[in-house]
């Protein structure tokens, strides 16, 4: 059997779509909440994934009384108890809705057990800057990366972890991220 020129064309481009295909995909979070209200989505992360990376963005921040608009993603352990990630806050807002002219707090932030959360703030950035983040489980250690920072943390969140993203008080969006 013989395949011609534009059969071996048909065969390379179904193989790298194919290839394409098996990526994983990206998703967009758009976490809106109203004041003194919060959103939150989880999923389990994909078994065999050590990485999480994307870019979170502030767009909006809003007056919520005793809230202050906050924005996480995390990586979490199967029992909830033990996680990581990147925390955006900012302080509790005079106006109703402020879309420019604020900063927003960054910090890496965790907590192993039951024990009291830590957040090492790392920078300040402009509403409206997209952070871009890396979270990277190596054994017993987390490597964040969050803009120009990086730190391990030593945490072990074990193989069946879920990705965590909410927010409060705001409208950040979350982009880039994998889905799996």
């Amino acid at each position: 059997m013989t395949i011609g020129r534009w059969g071996v064309v048909a065969i390379l481009t179904g193989l790298a779509s194919a290839s394409i295909a098996a990526e994983p995909e990206e998703m967009r979070y758009d976490c809106d909440t109203t004041p003194g209200h919060f959103s939150q989505f989880a999923m389990p992360q994909a078994p065999g994934r050590q990485s999480l990376s994307g870019v979170i963005t502030a767009q909006a921040l809003y007056r919520g009384g005793q809230w202050q608009p906050t924005a996480h993603v995390r990586l979490v352990s199967a029992d909830g108890d033990s996680w990581v990630g990147v925390r955006l806050t900012a302080k509790a807002q005079t106006k109703a809705v402020v879309q420019k002219g604020a900063v927003v707090r960054v910090e890496i932030a965790y907590r192993t057990g039951k024990k009291a959360v830590v957040a090492d703030e790392v920078g300040m950035i402009p509403l409206g800057q997209g952070l871009p983040y890396a979270l990277t489980v190596a054994g017993e250690q987390v490597r964040v990366r969050v803009g120009e920072s990086e730190q391990v943390v030593p945490l072990a969140l074990g193989d069946q972890r879920k990705v965590m993203l909410a927010c409060s008080t705001g409208d950040f969006l979350f982009t880039a991220m994998p889905a799996h």
